[in-house]
């Protein structure tokens, strides 16, 4: 579960594409100590004499503020470790994200299983016991009302359970980095 929500998070996706930006921009600042060497060619005609007319040349930039340079790799480098520990804190983060996304969602679960395995079917026996009571004349139809509203109350409450199961899973998709109404990996809808 972790690996594909390490595979499928946007701002994931967006840091670590800033990490090639940082890379690139370490690369970019260590080049800048090598020479730049250009190459030029002209023709102009305002010159009589044809060898005048005709101009070739190269010009060499050698560069020599070295500390400038230094600060300069120096601050893209450190640009770029920032980016790699936000790298690792963030993989952290949705670490714990999906895992207790994922425990809450069981817990959910199991909460409805509870009810739908013990507690209604424990409401609807008293309601027939209690209808059993009031037909042979043992309970007051109170007692029945009571084992009713007993039982409504426990369905809802199976309810209110049910839409935290679904909320839990929509919290579980969000740390997946899943997006709503798109069919899943595997998954046709």
């Amino acid at each position: 579960m972790q690996d594909e929500a390490l595979r499928l998070r946007p701002e994931l996706e967006g840091l670590r594409a800033r990490l090639g930006g940082g890379e690139a921009a370490v690369r970019l600042a260590k080049r800048d100590y090598y020479p730049d060497v250009m190459v030029m060619g002209e023709y102009n005609s305002m010159w009589m004499d044809t060898p005048h007319q005709f101009m070739a040349g190269v010009t060499l930039n050698i560069p020599l503020d070295f500390g400038k340079r230094k600060a300069a790799v120096r601050e893209a480098e450190s640009g770029l470790k920032r980016l790699r520990r936000e790298e690792e804190q963030l993989i952290s983060d949705i670490r714990v994200e999906v895992e207790q996304a994922r425990s809450r969602a069981e817990e959910a679960r199991r909460v409805v299983a509870l009810f739908q395995e013990r507690l209604i079917p424990a409401a609807k026996d008293q309601v027939s016991a209690a209808r059993a009571g009031f037909e042979s004349g043992k309970n007051s139809f109170q007692v029945l009302i009571e084992a009713e509203r007993g039982l409504r109350r426990v369905e809802l409450r199976e309810q209110t359970a049910l839409a935290d199961v679904q909320r839990r899973r929509a919290e579980l998709d969000k740390a997946m980095g899943h997006t709503p109404g798109l069919p899943r990996n595997g998954e046709t809808r």
